[in-house]
């Protein structure tokens, strides 16, 4: 049987070694992607008939100052679609002035936006008329005292003095808080580096996973900090693996989240009875490089059992990224030792002494728990030898067929005696396993 998995923009087609033995296909769930005309009407009905508040139009004065937060150029987000309609309501219905809006990029720690850039993800129209500003993690932010995990609290300044505030997103598995979108605009969207830092160290809970909102300590840290802000009004929406909204949701921040993460979920958390022996997945809708492809590993490695191989295919046309190897970095056999002998946080330590900054050292802290217990084997013709040597992470193949051989001899059955038990995510950059084992 010959089965498909996305490469970028092509498909890889291949089949498995007789030996081995397919147990699951975890495909998503599909859904039709809505036109333009669709998304101005859903708008229209939640700014009308929202979850969990009063209408828009009952919400806001019009004379008041409204900041609406949007994320960066580095998010898929399709933020023109939403916030042209949002604009045109704000505008005509309730009769804002154009001059009593403000944008602000949510840029956590990432660069800043360009002019170009904000023309690319807000329009034109938006991006000429309506004033924009970027996020600084550093300059411009108040504190608020701590959260009740110990957070120090501080936000944009703009955000904080402006009279009503809205946020712009989208809902998707996300590594460590579960399901993006919600309060993740604010934090770590527009908070201070203090803030940024502290909640990315809640990485190190075992609970801070994919797919988990309820009992995710990251995620409540998050969710507790925007309550006390208070959040005007949330527009979140939700994509399908085409790249198309699908689904839109918005009103109050924590009830306009939960109802929008039901509907992900039912798309990208899929059912699997066992655990395999082989994991291959595609780093699909994602690949630009290994750091982004990654996430595909971690989002399915509950799929997996202790001692496997996950196989990620994924092109990197951007190679390695802007990961940094610094010559202080031991080797793959000694970090296995260390997760293996080291407390959670003195392995966080000693990621950050290796001098992985801030946005780099959970990535890098959840790389080195995951190859201490299973084989990581990337597959690209993307990268270049010395690519190869920068992610010693994992061990590389050009074609899936070359490593199922390596597979094979990571699982000590060269001989092809016993029977390899095989699960396939064919996007594993967006889906994640509940695993439903006996």
């Amino acid at each position: 049987m010959a089965f498909k998995i996305p490469y970028g923009e092509e498909t890889i087609q291949f089949k498995l070694p007789d030996h081995w033995q397919l147990v699951a296909l975890a495909e998503p769930q599909k859904k039709k992607g809505f036109t333009q005309k669709k998304i101005a009407k859903k708008l229209k009905k939640i700014f009308q008939d929202p979850i969990g508040c009063e209408p828009l139009k009952d919400l806001i004065e019009f004379t008041e100052r409204v900041v609406i937060v949007v994320d960066d150029i580095s998010r898929p987000t399709p933020t023109q679609m939403i916030i042209e309609p949002l604009i045109d309501y704000l505008t005509e219905e309730i009769g804002l002035p154009k001059g009593n809006i403000n944008i602000i990029f949510g840029l956590g720690i990432h660069r800043n936006m360009t002019q170009e850039d904000a023309e690319k993800k807000l329009g034109e129209k938006i991006a000429r008329v309506i004033h924009w500003e970027n996020h600084h993690p550093y300059k411009n932010c108040v504190s608020l005292g701590q959260s009740p995990l110990g957070t120090p609290v501080k936000i944009n300044k703009t955000f904080m003095e402006a009279d009503f505030t809205i946020a712009i997103g989208l809902i998707e598995p996300h590594l460590w808080a579960g399901y993006s979108g919600g309060y993740k605009a604010i934090i770590p969207g527009i908070s201070g580096i203090e803030t940024i830092v502290k909640n990315h160290e809640l990485v190190m809970e075992p609970d801070a996973k994919v797919g988990n909102i309820e009992t995710n300590p990251l995620r409540r840290d998050i969710d507790m900090i925007g309550e006390r802000i208070q959040l005007g009004f949330l527009i979140n929406c939700i994509m399908n693996i085409a790249g198309e909204i699908c689904e839109i949701v918005g009103g109050g921040a924590i009830a306009a989240h939960s109802k929008g993460v039901d509907v992900a979920r039912d798309m990208y958390e899929i059912p699997v009875k066992e655990t395999a022996d082989v994991v291959i997945t595609s780093a699909a809708p994602l690949g630009i490089d290994f750091r982004q492809s990654s996430k595909a590993a971690f989002n399915t490695t509950e799929a997996l059992r202790k001692g496997g191989v996950m196989i990620v295919t994924s092109p990197c046309p951007e190679g390695v990224g802007n990961l940094r190897v610094t010559e202080k970095t031991p080797k793959r056999g000694f970090i296995k030792f260390l997760t293996k002998v080291l407390p959670s946080a003195m392995l966080m330590s000693q990621v950050r002494k290796q001098g992985y900054g801030i946005e780099d050292a959970p990535s890098v802290y959840q790389m080195f728990k995951f190859i201490a217990k299973k084989n990581y084997l990337f597959v690209t013709k993307g990268f270049t030898e010395e690519d190869r040597e920068k992610v010693f992470v994992a061990d590389h193949a050009t074609t899936l067929e070359e490593a199922f051989t390596l597979a094979d001899k990571l699982l000590k059955n060269e001989e092809k005696k016993k029977t390899v038990k095989v699960t396939i995510f064919p996007y594993g950059g967006s889906s994640y396993p509940r695993m439903e084992e006996e």
